[in-house]
């Protein structure tokens, strides 16, 4: 797919590959820099200094530049959004199979955050399920709210989309453009309280907070307004006698939250797994309210099907559900199994792989992360923060959750794999690290 210049300048947090039979004209800015795509490779070139540049000099110049950076690992432009922009990080399955077998599997592309809700999407990955169903997929991950999904989601830019629920799902219902809400990607459950409501140590330390009426005034982070998170956070305040009008709310990611405790510019935060016990390790928060003590069973995640991808691609949008199925029995069968367990400790590297969170004493101490073992949606919880969201102002009307929250995909998918013999994949009895890995962009 190509990108115009204007278009990328318009959305500097977008980056996808030109044609490779683009050369000159094939260029992007992303900051103080400009890129040109060869056939083989990409450079860049100081903006101020690309200005000067005639087609010729470019020509000579990026050639000179290629010959020496294509001896070099060619990773000059991972890492130039910053920790505070949205991560881009792609991954389309790499194996070793012919050119014209990949070229067979069907490309989904989705987004996602990097939290532990999000295994099932990860492990279908890493252990070969997407493969078993012809599939391979890119990702997108959002590093701060997931509510920028939505807009792609409805122009068919992602195919699927897993993280938060937000009222602007419902609101783009209301505006004739249906992101169904196909399967459960993270809720609370009893055995799985991945979802925290943290106050900074010093201020719980010091007795300045010692309930929920304390957090009156405070300066509250989360990933966005009008989500989920603010739905159990509105639920937390009104056993308090607060209202969401009595904090300040401040957008935030997750990983920043953290960051915020520690440099104590950030009072308290809904926050979740591996970012909580993240936290708890670096003694700079303390987890003061979880929300199944709240809203028991709250529906926090889904997963999302874009209108084009389950109008244009039924075949495809079967295939995935498959596979996201069999991610989630694989994700219970480990927490069964228990912490020490080969199959957890798989759990663990996956999550490790995917997140910003490396450190694999912060996964021994987390809760994890609730996923259904089937997928099914909590209907009553969707139900509850579509009310909150109009109590607030972000919708004019309940919406119509049966026709925007099917269960079709689910059912379909749970009775095809509970019908047919389970196919092993190789992936699958082996770790992530020793399986496939997948090339990010």
């Amino acid at each position: 797919m190509g990108v115009k210049l204007n278009e990328l300048e318009r959305s500097s947090d977008s980056v996808e590959m030109m044609p490779r039979s683009c050369w000159v004209r094939a260029k992007f800015s992303f900051g103080r820099w400009v890129f040109v795509q060869s056939p083989n490779s990409k450079v860049c070139f100081p903006k101020r200094a690309f200005a000067r540049m005639n087609t010729w000099r470019l020509l000579l110049a990026s050639s000179l530049a290629l010959s020496v950076f294509q001896a070099l690992p060619m990773r000059a432009a991972e890492g130039l959004g910053g920790s505070n922009s949205k991560e881009s990080k792609s991954a389309a399955s790499q194996q070793t199979s012919s050119p014209k077998t990949e070229a067979a599997l069907s490309l989904v592309k989705i987004g996602s955050s990097p939290a532990a809700s999000s295994a099932a999407l990860f492990l279908a990955e890493d252990f070969g399920y997407y493969r078993d169903e012809g599939l391979r997929v890119e990702f997108q991950i959002f590093s701060g709210s997931t509510a920028p999904m939505v807009p792609l989601l409805a122009r068919g830019e992602l195919d699927v989309g897993g993280g938060n629920l937000t009222a602007g799902l419902f609101a783009a219902a209301e505006e004739k453009i249906e992101v169904l809400i196909v399967a459960d990607k993270g809720s609370v459950r009893k055995n799985a309280q991945y979802s925290k409501l943290m106050v900074r140590e010093d201020l719980v330390a010091s007795g300045q907070y010692k309930s929920p009426r304390d957090l009156k005034g405070l300066r509250i982070g989360l990933t966005a307004t009008g989500t989920s998170q603010e739905a159990a956070l509105g639920v937390i305040l009104k056993s308090a006698g607060l209202k969401p009008q009595d904090v300040s709310l401040t957008k935030v990611s997750y990983a920043d939250a953290n960051r915020g405790f520690e440099a104590k510019n950030l009072d308290a935060a809904m926050q979740i797994e591996p970012y909580v016990a993240e936290a708890l390790k670096a003694k700079s928060a303390r987890d003061v309210v979880s929300v199944f003590d709240v809203v028991p069973n709250h529906q926090s995640a889904a997963i999302f099907y874009s209108p084009k991808f389950a109008a244009e691609k039924t075949e495809i949008s079967k295939k995935f559900m498959r596979a996201y199925v069999r991610a989630c029995r694989a994700y219970n069968e480990a927490l069964e199994a228990g912490p020490q367990s080969a199959e957890f400790q798989k759990v663990i590297e996956s999550l490790m792989k995917w997140t910003t969170v490396k450190d694999r004493e912060v996964y021994a101490r987390m809760q994890p992360a609730g996923l259904e073992r089937n997928c099914r949606l909590n209907m009553g919880s969707l139900k509850d923060d579509a009310a909150y969201y109009v109590s607030q102002g972000y919708l004019k009307s309940m919406p119509d959750l049966g026709r925007i929250a099917p269960s079709r995909y689910v059912d379909e998918a749970v009775a095809d794999l509970d019908r047919k013999p389970k196919r092993p994949s190789k992936a699958s009895v082996e770790p992530p690290s020793a399986a496939k890995t997948s090339k990010r962009r």
